[in-house]
């Protein structure tokens, strides 16, 4: 599958699941020397070296635990309340010390109600300690920035969603909110292009990993989500300026993800204040059906966040 995706063999729907994504990038820990994969799990899941092979599942199914709302407009039987489902996280890591579940979002978004990953935290946590294990709830999106869905971070929305469950996880419920700080880490495929390039220039890994790891790396690329250099922003902010947008376009209402300006004027100016030293692919990706540069029409509705080129890239 992975060839087929770097000689695009698949069909153009397949593109933008995120599972197959996952599998591509993720599935490579299964197949890389103990000593590689465990130093990427390290750099990936923000955890000490492991000192122990790792265990890798994809897509693990178990039990969602009790407390968590059920699906809207399931009814209850024979006066019982509805069965929850299971909860599956994108993949189950495991070592000797650490137990490590990932959630990977990639052109989908996080659940603002943080039902999912409250759900994930909890089946984690408990699988964790029933094995003697540490755990790290690992994130992964396309965001440049740590994303905010409903305006929270990703450590208190995660927290809120343990304490509205928390009449049915019982005692144990305040203890997961309390450990949610130091067992949450979010990062995005841009980090994790990153991670693998660096491992990828290593001279002392065997030439079929490096290949292995190449193409992984590839792969990230040509689904956009490679970093930007400096010079490549320094570059799209110049072309940005130039774009020729009309002077009456500045005062129209702005919509981010997640956040809002009060006009494009304002989310220009909120661009310039950034630190892009510190960012990666940031970028302007209008949600509307243009032209190139097509600027007079559709300029009203634009997100900062998985973005490919840091310039008006409209979707074809």
């Amino acid at each position: 599958m992975l060839l087929a995706q770097l000689h695009r063999k698949v069909p153009s729907e397949f593109e933008g699941m995120e599972d197959v994504l996952t599998s591509s990038v993720f599935g490579l820990l299964k197949y890389l020397p103990d000593r590689i994969a465990c130093a990427l799990l390290a750099e990936f899941a923000a955890i000490p070296l492991p000192q122990s092979p790792i265990q890798l599942e994809l897509w693990p199914r178990h039990p969602t635990p009790p407390g968590f709302r059920s699906p809207a407009g399931t009814a209850e039987r024979d006066g019982q309340p509805p069965s929850r489902g299971g909860t599956e996280p994108d993949a189950m890591i495991t070592t000797k010390e650490w137990l490590v579940l990932m959630e990977a979002k990639y052109r989908s978004p996080l659940d603002e109600t943080y039902d999912q990953l409250g759900r994930e935290f909890s089946v984690g946590h408990r699988l964790a300690q029933d094995t003697g294990r540490r755990f790290r709830l690992l994130v992964v999106t396309g965001h440049t920035l740590q994303p905010t869905p409903a305006d929270l971070d990703l450590v208190t929305g995660v927290r809120n969603a343990l304490t509205a469950a928390s009449t049915g996880l019982g005692d144990v419920a305040a203890e997961m909110a309390a450990a949610v700080p130091a067992s949450l880490h979010w990062t995005n495929w841009q980090q994790l292009y990153s991670i693998l390039s660096k491992v990828c220039g290593d001279q002392q890994i065997s030439d079929s990993t490096h290949r292995l790891l190449e193409d992984v790396c590839r792969l990230l690329e040509l689904r956009g989500l490679k970093p930007y250099d400096n010079l490549s922003i320094a570059s799209a902010l110049t072309r940005w300026e130039r774009a020729g947008i009309p002077d009456e376009a500045w005062s129209l209402p702005a919509a981010y993800r997640y956040r809002t300006a009060s006009s494009v004027a304002a989310g220009w100016q909120q661009l310039l204040r950034l630190d892009t030293s510190a960012l990666h692919p940031l970028a302007w990706h209008l949600l509307v059906l243009v032209s190139d540069y097509d600027l007079n029409a559709h300029l009203g509705c634009f997100e900062l966040s998985l973005l490919r080129a840091l310039e008006w890239c409209p979707f074809h």
